[in-house]
């Protein structure tokens, strides 16, 4: 299983980042992902600087792409302006946190998982937090495991994404 670390979504495409505020972590079928770039750059409903995009986002020295399928695929021999759909995508989206910040960082978090759900479709989301002895140990407005299940509870008839909430916890 491939783990990429700082993760955003843009267009419906996933990059690596440097900025902190992104998913933690994700595991993201890169070819599929790929197949999303192409479509952006080139399909139907093409970007307008769609060739400069790919050549930007495919070049060697650019770190930002998730790139171990590139150099596997003949791109030669898809059409320009037809979208790719012959490549199924074949492992789950998953994206994650480890969220020990402010309590409203939930909220972002959650917005930051619309984002992605909507743009590229997400199958699971794994939420990382405090949990019992940890808190004493935090400061008192750090997110929980409690306050985010309550949130979660809140507004369950907004988020579709599978959440799983996982609390840790330490021994004394």
């Amino acid at each position: 299983m491939d783990l990429h670390f700082e993760i955003y979504n843009e267009d419906g495409v996933f990059y690596k980042s440097t900025n902190k505020r992104d998913f933690d972590f994700a595991h993201i079928d890169t070819k599929y992902n790929l197949m999303k770039l192409w479509n952006l750059c080139f399909g139907r409903k093409a970007l307008h600087n769609g060739e400069l995009h790919w050549k930007k986002t495919s070049s060697e020295d650019n770190s930002n792409f998730l790139k171990s399928e590139f150099k596997n695929t003949d791109w030669d021999s898809y059409n320009k302006g037809k979208d790719i759909d012959d490549i199924k995508k074949s492992s789950l989206t998953i994206l994650g946190e480890l969220q020990f910040g402010n309590w409203a960082l939930v909220y972002r978090d959650l917005f930051k998982l619309l984002h992605a759900d909507t743009n590229s479709g997400v199958d699971l989301f794994i939420y990382i937090t405090a949990y019992g002895n940890l808190l004493s140990y935090a400061s008192k407005g750090i997110v929980s495991y409690g306050k985010t299940i309550k949130i979660l509870n809140e507004f369950n008839n907004i988020i579709k994404t599978p959440i799983w909430v996982i609390g840790l916890d330490i021994e004394f």
